[in-house]
């Protein structure tokens, strides 16, 4: 029956797409136009103007187009007088509606305007919120794939938590069979105000060197598009594309514990960024270890600020333990970033039980620090060279972010 509907030759491509267990066939991922990946600090009830950023390899003009709307805020093309004479008002008349998707965007230099929510007077946790957008080449009529612009609050945030009413979402994984929440502690501690706390409720130990086999640790809270479609503090792969070059920011403070050196975990791993669908779905995970690079704890109340980019002492895991952590590469960085899954930040960091209280933990663009109040922020882009992806290891035909991390033997 099947043979009358459908060609030998494309019954012969589906058979090959289903039973493609190694990716041999991998999804189509366009290399050229680049729709790049951007962040820009947004502060509140201020219009702001952003540049869209599109590439090309031979240099062609190209066309711009939005292909979503932010879920919070709006969106406007650039008014005649901003276009003219780079005056006020920023905003067209006119605020984009879905209908209008994709809407080609007018003005000769890419520029939109985004205006945060007039009736939040404050700064949010976190981004705004993202956009999707596509470039065009016209003479081939080649669209590039979806790049996204994260609109950071005036902090530059893409993401954060402050712990101010609970513990957002966090939970504890690795401190025996089950995962649990952190719980909230509605007071100060020294610098720590209103925080999240965990401790040790089991200890597995290896008794060749007495640290702890499995060690628990703080996890952010996942995007679900179910229940939390406006939840900035969740820590979407979409924001995250924009925080390469950023800072991972936490303040930590033991309760109780003993941490001096000899008491203290073999290979501590204070910070682990997770990517499921990288390294052609097998994952990629990129760690931060202690005692390399200066990184080091004592128990005391401590500000760790963790600069997320190549070259910043973050290993690759390379999820094969007869195989040693490598230094990370600037695609493989960016590339857990462009998609991740978890964010894992240690509290079990000595070999007898501790208590540990976690604050404040964000996740800054790489120009956080350079913008402020002019409704023209320079905007931090994903690096183009990454976003053309990697070579696929069973395909090297083809290239895909997706396939960034691979690992000889892993």
């Amino acid at each position: 029956m099947a043979s009358s509907i459908f060609p030998p030759f494309l019954l012969l491509s589906i058979t090959l797409v289903r039973s493609d267990l190694d990716n041999i066939y991998p999804p189509s991922y366009k290399t050229n136009p680049i729709a790049r990946h951007l962040a820009v600090t947004v502060l509140p009830q201020t219009p702001t103007v952003l540049t869209l950023s599109g590439h090309e390899d031979t240099n062609t003009a190209l066309e711009y187009y939005i292909e979503t709307l932010p879920e919070r805020g709006s969106l406007y093309e650039t008014s005649q007088s901003y276009r003219s004479f780079a005056a006020s008002p920023y905003t067209a008349p006119v605020v984009l509606q879905e209908y209008m998707l994709p809407f080609k965007v007018t003005d000769a230099y890419a520029r939109v305007v985004y205006v945060p929510p007039l009736d939040v007077a404050d700064d949010v946790e976190g981004s705004w919120a993202h956009i999707h957008y596509t470039v065009k080449e016209p003479v081939a009529g080649i669209t590039s794939d979806p790049g996204t612009v994260t609109f950071a609050n005036g902090r530059g945030f893409v993401s954060s938590s402050s712990f101010t009413d609970n513990c957002q979402g966090w939970t504890i994984e690795d401190n025996g069979n089950k995962v649990t929440a952190p719980e909230h502690q509605p007071f100060t501690l020294g610098g720590l105000d209103r925080y999240c706390l965990g401790y040790d409720d089991i200890m597995y130990t290896d008794f060749s060197d007495g640290s702890d086999r499995v060690r628990w640790k703080f996890v952010s809270p996942q995007y679900n598009p179910f229940y939390n479609l406006t939840a900035s503090t969740v820590y979407r792969a979409e924001h995250m594309r924009g925080a390469y070059g950023g800072y991972l920011s936490f303040t930590v403070r033991s309760t109780y514990g003993d941490f001096t050196s000899e008491l203290l975990n073999k290979a501590n791993i204070w910070v682990t960024l997770e990517c499921a669908v990288c390294n052609n779905h097998r994952g990629l995970r990129i760690v931060r270890e202690t005692q390399v690079g200066g990184l080091t704890w004592d128990g005391n109340e401590q500000t760790v600020v963790l600069r997320l980019a190549s070259g910043e002492n973050w290993k690759k895991d390379p999820l094969n333990l007869a195989l040693p952590l490598t230094d990370a590469t600037e695609c493989e960085m960016a590339a857990v970033l462009w998609n991740l899954s978890k964010l894992k930040i240690l509290g079990d960091f000595s070999k007898s039980g501790e208590g540990v209280a976690i604050d404040d933990v964000s996740i800054s663009h790489a120009y956080a620090s350079m913008s402020g109040t002019s409704a023209v922020n320079t905007p931090s882009a994903f690096p183009l060279e990454c976003q053309k992806g990697c070579t696929c290891n069973h395909y090297p035909a083809v290239r895909s972010i997706q396939c960034c991390g691979f690992t000889v033997g892993a």
